[in-house]
C-alpha cells in the first residue's frame, strides 16, 4: 500500500507481460461493450450537464461518476477539481494521464529493481454516461428538458413533450432548433427527422394555416326580378 496525500492506493503487482496484455485486452473490450454509443465521439465535445464514468485500470479506488458542473469542471479522486467542458473524451484521457502524474502510475517494482511498467492513456477509461438533455419549448403539451439519446430526432421530441398544440386545418406547427456553436446558439436548418444534439433547444410556434374562401364565379346570372 502506498499513501498519498489523504488517500491510500494499493500497490500495483507486476504481472508477467503477456498475461497484462491479456487482462488490459479484457478490461478494454469489457468498456467498449458497456460505454453508451456516443454520436461523432471523437468530435464530441463535453458541456455542462453531461455526466462521465471515468476508471483506471487496477485501481479500482480511482472509480470515479461525476456530472460536470455550471463551471465546466468535475471533482476527480487525488486531482480535485478539473475543468473538462469543451474537451473531447481524448483529451480528457489525456489530461488526467498528467495530472496524475508516475506517483499513481507507477506499477511496483519486481525483483530484479525493474520498474518501467506503467499505466498508458489507454488504461484510463472514460465513458458518457449521460448526455446533457434537450429542450423542447414553445407551443407544445409539456416544455421543458427531456432525456437525450442518441439518435434522437425533432418528431420524437416533440413527441415526448406531449406534441404540438396546433389546430387541424387552422394552424400549423414552425419548428427551429438552436444549437451550441462556438459557444454560441445557433439556429440551424431542421425538419422532423432531423436528428439532435445533446443541450440542443426545439422551439416550437404556430402560424395560422390561410383560408381559402370560395370566390364566385363570374357572370353571375340573376334570376329575374331578383333586383
Amino acid at each position: 500500500m502506498k499513501a498519498i496525500g489523504t488517500m491510500t492506493i494499493p500497490t500495483r503487482r507486476r504481472l508477467p507481460s503477456g498475461r497484462r496484455s491479456v487482462n488490459r485486452a479484457v478490461a478494454l473490450t469489457a468498456f467498449l461493450l458497456t460505454a453508451v454509443p456516443v454520436p461523432a465521439m471523437a468530435a464530441y465535445r463535453l458541456d455542462v450537464g453531461d455526466v462521465v464514468g471515468i476508471s483506471v485500470f487496477g485501481v479500482p479506488e480511482l472509480q470515479t461518476r461525476a456530472k460536470i458542473d455550471v463551471d465546466g469542471d468535475i471533482s476527480f479522486p487525488l486531482i480535485g477539481t478539473i475543468k473538462i467542458a469543451g474537451s473531447t473524451v481524448e483529451e480528457v484521457r489525456d489530461k488526467l494521464r498528467k495530472l496524475l502524474g508516475d506517483e499513481v502510475l507507477l506499477h511496483a517494482p519486481v525483483k530484479d529493481g525493474n520498474n518501467t511498467g506503467r499505466i498508458g492513456a489507454s488504461e484510463i477509461m472514460i465513458e458518457i454516461a449521460e448526455y446533457r438533455p434537450v429542450y423542447v419549448i414553445g407551443a407544445v403539451a409539456k416544455p421543458g428538458e427531456r432525456p437525450f439519446r442518441p439518435g434522437l430526432t425533432v418528431r420524437q421530441a416533440i413527441a415526448l413533450a406531449g406534441g404540438s398544440g396546433v389546430s387541424k386545418n387552422i394552424t400549423r406547427p414552425v419548428i427551429s432548433v438552436f444549437r451550441k456553436v462556438d459557444q454560441r446558439a445557433t439556429r440551424i436548418a431542421a425538419a422532423d427527422e432531423t436528428p439532435l444534439s445533446p443541450g440542443d433547444v426545439v422551439e416550437v410556434t404556430v402560424e395560422a394555416v390561410a383560408s381559402r374562401v370560395s370566390q364566385p364565379q363570374w357572370p353571375i346570372h340573376r334570376e329575374r326580378g331578383a333586383w
